[in-house]
């Protein structure tokens, strides 16, 4: 009983510490971006997406995780790299040629991105939990600004002949 108590006392101080004090993230992509903290919990995110499965394999056969992959589409798409952001694809709607000339004018910048958590929903499924900061322009349109910060979004996988593949669009 007096180990439950020390427990939620130790709970409680970490989240009045979150509250007032938010340390500012940088990413592996050079930029620095300031969030909120969580307005919810981990299992609030969690009982809306399946829960990983135990015992399945995380890697391709190409030794990517899905976060790997995931990591790998944005990195591609900052460097405009389009050929390999392509590849990454699960079944793109868009032929490489559109794909080029769509993702040229948009001119994406991905200023902070992170995978927090991935699910293996099943051997061919996985989804990953994402946060980032992004700057587009739409055609025809002002540039504009997308911040994800936690709980996150959840960005879907296909492992296709044994290599994981960002499904098209992520965004689920």
């Amino acid at each position: 009983m007096r180990a439950l108590r020390v427990l939620l006392i130790c709970v409680l101080a970490l989240s009045v510490t979150a509250c007032i004090y938010v340390q500012p993230r940088t990413s592996g992509l050079g930029g620095k971006v300031y969030y909120e903290p969580s307005q919810s919990t981990d299992t609030s995110i969690g009982s809306q997406m399946p829960k990983s499965r135990v015992g399945i394999g995380r890697k391709g056969k190409d030794g990517r995780t899905p976060a790997d992959i995931t990591k790998g589409l944005v990195e591609a798409r900052n460097a405009h790299a389009w050929r390999d952001a392509y590849a990454l694809y699960y079944k793109p709607e868009l032929s490489l040629g559109e794909f080029v000339r769509e993702a040229d004018l948009a001119s994406e910048h991905y200023a902070y991105f992170e995978v927090l958590e991935t699910r293996m929903t099943s051997k061919t499924t996985a989804i990953c939990r994402v946060v980032y900061n992004l700057a587009i322009t739409p055609p025809q349109g002002a540039r504009y600004e997308v911040r994800v910060g936690e709980p996150g979004e959840w960005w879907s996988l296909t492992k296709s002949k044994g290599v994981w593949r960002i499904n098209w669009l992520p965004r689920q």
